[in-house]
């Protein structure tokens, strides 16, 4: 009996220091966990979409010259011809999106040579030097982009993925004599909204 009780006192003794060197593995264990974060750029672009541009013109003589831009251009070329009599108007509208992920803000259109912005005054229309051209572009944006309104007064607004519409036009003012040529350049200006953030 004295050789059980001492069996049985090695073995609960044995077991109690396992216990113990288990317990002192399991509360000296440690977890260590790395981390790193990465902001990813912003992007902010406005630009012409990859949709054919609709023309108009006041009558079948006109012939209006114009190509599909490639999604994100930020240039087009037009060319208008055969405007004969005074009030022949031709125009050709095209869609712009907001390709990026940050609203545009303060969209402005600037019409003719360059020269310096005036304040207060719409720069949308020019007239040629000679007085025979009148060039003119509009815009209107949002939700209802296509609903044929066009405004004369900036600023519009693009949301990010939002479209809107450009519309260039050119109207004779007068008869010539000998075939005139007047080119115009029309620049539209965007901001991007408020980042919250350097």
């Amino acid at each position: 009996m004295k050789k059980q009780k001492k069996v049985l006192l090695i073995t609960v003794l044995c077991v109690v220091a396992l216990m113990g060197m288990v317990y002192a593995a399991f509360t000296a264990l440690t977890l260590q966990i790395n981390t790193s974060a990465t902001a990813s750029a912003s992007i902010f672009s406005v630009g012409f979409d990859d949709v054919e541009p609709t023309i108009e013109k006041s009558n079948d003589n006109i012939n209006i010259t114009a190509t599909t831009p490639t999604e994100g251009d930020a240039e087009i070329t037009l060319s208008f011809a055969g405007l004969k009599n005074p009030g022949d108007t031709a125009s050709a509208c095209y869609t712009i999106l907001n390709n990026g992920d940050i609203d545009a803000t303060d969209i402005s259109i600037y019409t003719g040579p360059d020269r310096q912005i005036e304040v207060g005054k719409s720069l949308q229309e020019w007239t040629s030097d000679d007085g025979v051209f009148q060039f003119g572009v509009y815009a209107n944006s949002g939700g209802d982009y296509l609903d044929g309104y066009w405004s004369l007064q900036p600023p519009l607004t693009l949301k990010s993925g939002e479209k809107g519409r450009i519309r260039i036009e050119v109207t004779l003012l007068k008869r010539v004599d000998t075939e005139t040529t007047a080119s115009c350049t029309a620049k539209l200006t965007a901001n991007p909204a408020e980042l919250g953030a350097e």
